[in-house]
């Protein structure tokens, strides 16, 4: 589990929002290796999300829905499916154990056929302290290029 404790041991000491930062690219490198346990680890339960392209709003409402999106992810790479996008350019702002996280994601989605899909966008995420571990409580995708070319 990545928490505030563990990046301030390995980095030294850091400001709250160079740790945000550097768990929001994290956050990013995770799924793009496939580490869903690790991934879904930053998510608070009760999570929701809104995403522009796909799942227009999901949540996370119990530990069980957080282990069925990490089995479906599993079955989806298992499967073929495969993703390369990544967080850039992140900026924190923390507002005591509230924090609100936004960068740029770019990469690319391949459904089980081979089929890839092609992203450019920006993301916010908000996380909250909880129990001194930094936990995502909402995330916002939205494209900045519809026609990104293939």
């Amino acid at each position: 589990m990545t928490s505030l404790s563990s990046y301030s041991d390995h980095h030294g000491k850091l400001s709250d929002e160079e740790i945000l930062e550097e768990m929001t690219l994290e956050h990013s490198r995770t799924a793009s290796r496939g580490e869903w346990e690790a991934h879904f680890a930053m998510y608070a339960v009760g999570c929701t999300a809104f995403y522009e392209a796909g799942m227009k709003r999901t949540n996370m409402r119990t530990a069980e829905n957080i282990e069925n999106r990490i089995r479906n992810r599993k079955t989806w790479n298992e499967n073929g499916g495969r993703r390369g996008i990544f967080a850039r350019h992140p900026e924190a702002v923390v507002y005591g154990n509230t924090a609100v996280v936004t960068c740029y994601h770019h990469g690319w989605y391949e459904n089980t056929d081979g089929e890839r899909t092609y992203v450019l966008g920006r993301a916010s995420l908000i996380w909250n302290k909880i129990d001194g571990d930094w936990k995502i409580v909402h995330e916002h995708y939205s494209d900045l290029k519809k026609d990104f070319p293939n």
